[in-house]
């Protein structure tokens, strides 16, 4: 698989122990954010204040990130397990079953094996 090396480092970078203590360092400072941009604001460090502000932000992006990599990586297990080339040949195969077998029959087989 083309990607699957950058999807396990992503998702091993996303859980590991330096970044989920960068996202905690975050979301535990994020509440006190607008207090410290004030500060920076009164000192006349302004510019700094607006840096400062996007701090929440970054933490938000970083648990989204986490989330995705865990998306991806269960992406690229499925594709494991289920290669496309493999799928393709049981789609094919279902089709060829529709085309040996008249629609109602079909239907009721399907019936059956559900029941």
């Amino acid at each position: 698989m083309e990607h699957k090396r950058d999807v396990e480092y992503f998702y091993s970078l996303t859980r590991s122990d330096e970044y989920r203590s960068v996202v905690n360092a975050i979301n535990q400072i994020s509440p006190y954010i607008e207090e410290i941009a004030g500060a920076l604001e009164f000192i006349r460090l302004g510019w700094l204040a607006n840096y400062i502000r996007m701090i929440p932000l970054a933490g938000e992006i970083m648990d989204e990130a986490t989330k995705w990599s865990g998306t991806a990586k269960n992406a690229v297990d499925a594709m494991e397990l289920f290669p496309p080339e493999k799928v393709k040949g049981y789609v094919d195969q279902v089709k060829s079953l529709v085309k040996m077998l008249p629609l109602d029959k079909f239907r009721s087989y399907i019936q059956q094996a559900i029941k």
